[in-house]
């Protein structure tokens, strides 16, 4: 696909776009929400159901994991903490995987973009 915007001095958009740089800091934002996203999820899981004190400063909820919306949630029950509730999941661990597949996108995409620069270069 051949792109014919050009910038202000007239260069074509494939002359002045660096794709390398663009392949390096898609790649190092992927590694950096891929390494957050697990230290949270890491430290939600590390802290199980001490994670869950909403209701009390020594009244835990039951930790579990949910698949869909993805994500921890913290079950309390009357018996055992004086009210029925469930709390979460929230929309963060979706947002970071769709973010994780966007930035993944963008690593694909520049990749062969980068490919491509080198095929017509050396030709």
């Amino acid at each position: 696909m051949d792109d014919e915007r050009t910038n202000a001095s007239g260069d074509s958009f494939r002359e002045w776009f660096p794709w390398p740089y663009a392949l390096l800091l898609a790649g190092l934002m992927f590694l950096c929400v891929l390494a957050a996203g697990g230290v949270l999820l890491a430290v939600e899981g590390f802290l199980a159901d001490n994670g869950c004190e909403d209701f009390g400063a020594s009244n835990y909820g039951d930790f579990e994991w949910s698949l869909w919306p993805l994500g921890s949630s913290c079950t309390y029950t009357e018996a055992e903490n004086g009210v029925n509730a469930r709390v979460g999941p929230g929309p963060t661990t979706s947002v970071w995987l769709v973010s994780l597949v966007a930035l993944l996108a963008a690593v694909v995409y520049s990749f062969f973009r980068v490919n491509e620069e080198l095929a017509t270069s050396s030709s």
